[in-house]
């Protein structure tokens, strides 16, 4: 039998799920398929379904980790045990909606030579909290008709109208082609459909695009996406994403439009990196670097946001915020400003704005709060600081920290 499609499918502790996302694949109208399954050290009951299921049919193959190696590493895996014309990786939580799904999108590649192709999935919610609280993972414009077209051209198209998504399951493969580009995941990293997905369109030469939902993306509660966990891993990951994507970019040459799309996927990781550091600050997640260059990449992105205290925003002070009886920013300028912008950043609500003299509705006079125990965060250039100093001394307010 030859293969038409490699069912590349990553496993690790979804014994609740799995059954449900391999169903999906073996009941697909096109029979002529091979289902990969990389068990990545499963401790659950995971590996024994997936067995249940290979007794019965052949086409399912099962591989495992020695250790727990990750999303990137399986699917790389995967796709080098693959034998399939085309390669589609599903996650194990998630399932395919359609069960012709298979077929048509091997028809299209098919008929329209495409290296690529792309589709669009159906967001499925374990809970009503989780539905109400998670934004959902939609394509803008997805009515919107694309002809097959250079990776580039269709990138800097969909990052246009807002429809470019880069999840790896949205995407059908030519295996040879994708094998032949030696683009893979990046080991460790997470978020890694941020980097890989953007390389593939860079350098498909042709891509299509058909408008329909295939694919079930499975919201819940404990999945890597949802969890806090791993929000150091996060910073880390999106910096070095950044300067990959950087350095992918510097030697090849690209239209004014699809330069500006890079710089737009770019400014998007940098918006995130810089929302994930500041929670990494706010429950003190380390941050493991890959390199040197990543902390420096965290540095301006925090820069862009706060440039005028940037410096101050550690872990330690923080730590000194939550602990604070009472947290007051004292000064009315475009330093208080950013101190309180910071502030909500962070979560935290609950602050008074103090100066000197000359209170208003909104602004104390400093003299107002007796509470030495409370924390002052002097927000003014560094002329002023001495004075306010000594006049936050003068009233029994000692303990503070000079935003700049």
């Amino acid at each position: 039998m030859r293969i038409k499609i490699s069912f590349v499918v990553p496993v690790y502790n979804v014994e609740l799920y799995i059954e449900r996302c391999i169903r999906s694949i073996i009941d697909q109208s096109l029979s002529d398929i091979e289902i990969i399954c990389i068990n990545d050290a499963s401790t659950d009951a995971s590996i024994d379904v997936i067995k249940r299921f290979a007794y019965k049919d052949k086409r399912i193959k099962i591989y495992q980790n020695r250790r727990n190696r990750g999303l990137s590493y399986s699917r790389n895996k995967g796709l080098l045990k693959a034998k399939g014309e085309y390669v589609w990786f599903v996650d194990s939580d998630d399932w395919i909606i359609d069960l012709c799904a298979a077929e048509k999108l091997y028809r299209k590649a098919k008929e329209s030579d495409t290296q690529v192709l792309m589709f669009d999935c159906e967001n499925i919610y374990e809970n009503e909290k989780l539905h109400e609280t998670l934004e959902p993972f939609i394509r803008m414009n997805a009515s919107e008709s694309y002809d097959e077209r250079r990776g580039t051209e269709m990138f800097a198209r969909q990052m246009m109208t807002g429809s470019f998504m880069c999840t790896a399951w949205l995407y059908f493969f030519n295996r040879a082609w994708l094998m032949d580009s030696r683009i893979r995941f990046v080991d460790s990293i997470l978020h890694e459909d941020l980097l890989f997905s953007v390389m593939v369109m860079l350098s498909a030469d042709r891509t299509g695009y058909i408008p329909q939902k295939f694919y079930g993306y499975y919201r819940r509660e404990g999945s890597i996406m949802a969890s806090s966990d791993y929000i150091g891993r996060r910073v880390a990951s999106y910096a070095y994403i950044i300067m990959e994507l950087l350095s992918w970019t510097r030697n090849k040459s690209y239209q004014n439009n699809e330069m500006d799309a890079i710089a737009q996927h770019i400014k998007v990781i940098k918006k995130a990196l810089s929302e994930q550091y500041l929670r990494s600050v706010l429950f003190n997640s380390p941050i493991l670097y890959y390199r040197q260059s990543d902390r420096m990449i965290v540095k301006l992105t925090v820069e862009d946001e706060f440039p005028f205290i940037s410096d101050m925003i550690t872990h330690e002070l923080c730590n000194r915020i939550r602990c604070s009886n009472q947290v007051i920013v004292y000064g009315a300028g475009v330093v208080s400003e950013e101190t309180r912008r910071f502030l909500r950043k962070i979560g935290v609500n609950e602050y008074y704005v103090a100066v000197t003299k000359g209170k208003t509705a909104n602004i104390h006079e400093l003299s107002e709060f007796k509470d030495g125990r409370a924390l002052l965060l002097i927000s003014a250039t560094r002329e002023k600081q001495q004075d306010m100093i000594d006049h936050a001394r003068s009233l029994g307010l000692c303990d503070y920290v000079c935003m700049v």
